[in-house]
């Protein structure tokens, strides 16, 4: 080859088009474009999305907490106001003295002995008139109480569903359930604790006692014999029908009767506990069922069961065998939500 000979490349050429650095639009007319480049401004530091969850979920948890704490005062609030509602009998007396006779500890809780000055205070209202003993003052005073309560408790609610928007993280989610828990579980050793009369609301505990104080000691068939006055807790409530309630709360009330040993304060800390557990329970069943139903209503409406003070003062205080009742329906739904409905008909039935 001839060294003035170049090599010529037989692949065509592609045209080559114009390099742009941008695209440009048309202006509009009678608009100046700008002599100078668009500086941005400077970016703003900005809280990360998990920073901002984790801190509304201790803000949360801090503002349960203090609601926690003003319910816990105003069921304290009920301690010597629920005894002085009781029967005008050596009965309602009996009731009204067998708690504090046990737990010689428990009158130093009352707010009349610890604040003196606070039932000075009430004696210029007449009708909230503490001190001149009468039931209608203490069922009003009562009354306030649960008022103010059940305030705190829906407040307490409304907390926890403004957490809904915000997805939490798994750590928060546990923080707020155990917090409610606990809570819960502080709110049932008060009202396992308060001292109560004897009222028709109190006196199913005693019933239940009677009954299965029938079926342990003299075994007799509670469905075709009468109580017999033999039974101390039958002379304090004065039954004169048979038991009105199912064998399997019948089975129950035979188990704690043999614990509680036909005493009263043990029959009211027997059945109270009963009440106690099914509650804590139910809070646990409940928190489960909704999550897998409707998890952006979990913590609220968990909150609004846990915290009601009239499922404090009636599932646990004045027992009744209805939240009990309520632990089996929501055993049977999570059977049923698992896909397991022959369990659940057993719970049902």
């Amino acid at each position: 080859m001839h060294p003035d000979e170049q090599i010529v490349d037989a692949t065509p050429s592609r045209p080559t088009r114009p390099q742009r650095s941008r695209r440009t639009q048309p202006a509009l007319p009678g608009v100046t474009q700008p002599t100078l480049p668009l500086v941005p401004p400077p970016a703003t530091p900005r809280i990360s999305m998990t920073q901002n969850r984790k801190s509304r979920g201790w803000r949360t948890a801090l503002q349960l907490f203090l609601l926690g704490l003003f319910l816990e005062l105003f069921l304290l609030a009920l301690y010597p106001l629920l005894p002085a509602m009781t029967r005008a009998d050596s009965a309602g007396q009996q009731v009204q003295r067998a708690l504090p006779g046990l737990f010689s500890w428990l009158p130093s809780l009352y707010w009349t002995n610890a604040f003196p000055v606070l039932p000075r205070l009430l004696a210029t209202v007449p009708l909230l008139n503490i001190q001149d003993g009468t039931t209608n003052t203490n069922a009003l005073l009562s009354l306030l109480v649960l008022v103010c309560a059940s305030g705190v408790a829906l407040f307490a609610s409304r907390v926890g569903g403004q957490v809904v928007q915000e997805r939490l993280s798994r750590f928060n989610n546990v923080l707020l359930f155990w917090l409610m828990l606990a809570f819960s579980g502080v709110f049932g050793m008060t009202m396992l604790l308060v001292p109560i009369g004897l009222t028709p609301f109190s006196q199913d505990m005693l019933n239940y006692g009677v009954y299965g104080h029938m079926v342990a000691f003299q075994h007799a068939n509670p469905y075709s014999v009468l109580p017999s006055p033999q039974n101390v807790l039958q002379t304090l409530v004065a039954l004169k029908t048979t038991t009105p309630y199912g064998p399997v709360w019948t089975d129950i009330s035979v188990l704690l009767t043999l614990v509680s040993q036909n005493s009263v304060a043990n029959t009211l800390l027997a059945f109270r506990s009963l009440g106690l557990l099914a509650h804590l329970v139910n809070i646990a069943l409940l928190w489960t069922l909704l999550t897998r139903t409707k998890p952006e209503t979990r913590l609220s409406a968990t909150l609004l069961y846990a915290w009601s003070p009239l499922i404090l003062l009636f599932g646990v205080a004045e027992m009744h065998q209805e939240i009990v009742l309520l632990t089996l329906i929501l055993a049977a739904l999570l059977f049923f939500q698992r896909n397991s409905p022959t369990i659940g008909w057993v719970f049902v039935l």
